[in-house]
Formats: C-alpha cells, structure tokens, sequence
C-alpha cells in the first residue's frame, strides 16, 4: 500500500504521493466522492502502470538481448535458462547443436550477439524431447518462412523482427516458433479475451516443417508481478515464479490453445544483465 496525501484542485482531488519505485513525487486526480479505498486502488494502479512502463523502455530497444541471461520460470521452477551468444556459457548449447545439425557451424551461430540459445525438455505442449531453441534476432526470410509453410502474406506487416528455430535432438526434427502482432489482422480464432494489465502484448506460434500449425500459442504480456499474480488467481492458473523470487520479470507468457481457447500455462521471463 502506497501512502497518499490529498489536494483539492477544483472539482477534483489530487491523491499526492511518492512512487515507491523511483521517488518521483506523483498526482492522480480523483472525484472527491471515491472511498478511501477507490482512492488506495487508484494510486495502486498509477504505480502499477507506471511500473509497466519502465519495463517497457528498459527491456524492448535495440539489441535488448546482448549480454544477457533469460531464467524462464513455470509453476514455481526454472524450466529453461537462455543466453546471448556472446555469453561463454552459451557455448555448451551451440556445440550441441552443431553436433545434432551438422548443417550449422559455430561460427555461424556465433555471428550475431544478439542472438539467443538455450536448452529445454517436455516442460509444455507441443514440446515432447530434449530440445535446442535458437532465436535469431532478424526477421524470418521469405525462404524461412517457406520452409515452414507460410510465405510473407502469412502474417503480413505484423511479423516482428525476430523467430525461433527449435531443434528437437531426439527426432533431429526442426520447428519454427515465428511472433506476430495483430494490428493489421486477425491470425487466432480463440484468443483469451481477459488478458493482464499490460503495457504491450506480441504472439508466437509454432508451425512444423511439414507445413502444419500447432495450437499452443504464446500471448507475451509486458505487466508486473502485482497485475500477474491477481489475474493468475482471477482465472485459477499457477502464478510462475515462487515466493521467494521476488525480481520483476521483463515478461510474462500466458500459453493456450487456440482451437479450443483453453488456458493452461503461464511463464515469467527473469533477466539477468551481465556487466562485462
């Protein structure tokens, strides 16, 4: 609960306080008719939001994913730890990879900094085996794409600049996992309609080789942990991280199906920025 004074301004009031995160001193204008408690919920989500925001800024720039380390957290547990390939401990999942997909060099996926590995087992549908995810900070070419069964009109000008190779090392099978907007159309049939308080929401699906599309959809939130923990309850699914982690994730995923609309997972995306 954050601590707020009050100011008449006219027909309104003012609820004046300090922002817990920054020190930054803040109004929110309020009728003078609210409770005390509508008033405690409107400096709540000011702060929230606020919150959200600098997430935000600070996590979606340019070259966001140099020097770091991703620990994906489901139902209380790490499920997967990422890193850049300009990390050392990268290097332990590349030559793997190389090894499995001897179509690959380290040189070349060592090229790009930016670019992101890490290993995972059958931890959610659709994933069945030990696997290598690689992301590729660029945007999927038309000869990817195709490889996948889609072509450049699949997603249109909302496919964002990057994608996911995912390399099951038990069937040497490979998947793309491309990420999409909606902004200039409708690509999901049954998208949750009560999604968290967030400031920015982005998709990704799996399509096979084979040119088949999977149901299990990533939705990517950029929220806090207060708005996540309170719709996680809302809709009685497992809040990711447990309770004596308490950093703020850069993102949540909520995983559901879209044939059938059902919810099942939700992941929080912790970030560790290196200094060196």
């Amino acid at each position: 609960m954050t601590d707020y004074t009050t100011r008449v301004d006219g027909d309104v009031v003012q609820l004046c306080y300090t922002n817990p995160d920054t020190g930054a001193y803040c109004e929110v204008p309020v009728s003078p008719t609210k409770t005390d408690a509508e008033r405690q919920k409107a400096v709540y989500e000011q702060v929230e939001d606020a919150r959200a925001f600098r997430i935000y800024e600070e996590n979606i720039e340019p070259e966001f994913t140099r020097n770091l380390r991703d620990a994906v957290y489901m139902n209380g547990e790490i499920k997967r730890i990422d890193y850049s390939c300009d990390r050392p401990e990268a290097m332990t999942e590349i030559n793997r990879l190389v090894e499995a997909f001897p179509e690959y060099t380290v040189e070349q996926l060592t090229s790009e900094a930016q670019n992101v590995i890490g290993q995972y087992g059958a931890y959610r549908p659709p994933y069945n085996d030990n696997s290598i995810s690689f992301y590729d900070f660029t945007t999927p070419s038309s000869e990817t794409l195709a490889a996948y069964g889609c072509d450049v009109d699949t997603y249109g000008d909302d496919l964002l600049g990057w994608h996911g190779i995912k390399h099951d090392l038990t069937n040497l099978t490979k998947t793309a996992k491309f990420v999409f907007a909606q902004s200039h159309g409708t690509y999901l049939t049954n998208s949750p309609t009560s999604l968290p308080t967030n400031r920015s929401i982005f998709f990704a699906r799996i399509h096979n080789a084979d040119g088949t599309v999977e149901p299990w959809v990533d939705v990517y939130i950029i929220s806090t942990i207060n708005y996540m923990r309170e719709w996680c309850e809302e809709h009685s699914l497992t809040f990711p991280l447990p309770d004596d982690v308490t950093d703020q994730p850069w993102c949540f995923s909520v995983v559901y199906n879209d044939d059938t609309g059902e919810m099942i997972n939700v992941k929080a995306y912790i970030r560790h920025r290196y200094d060196d």
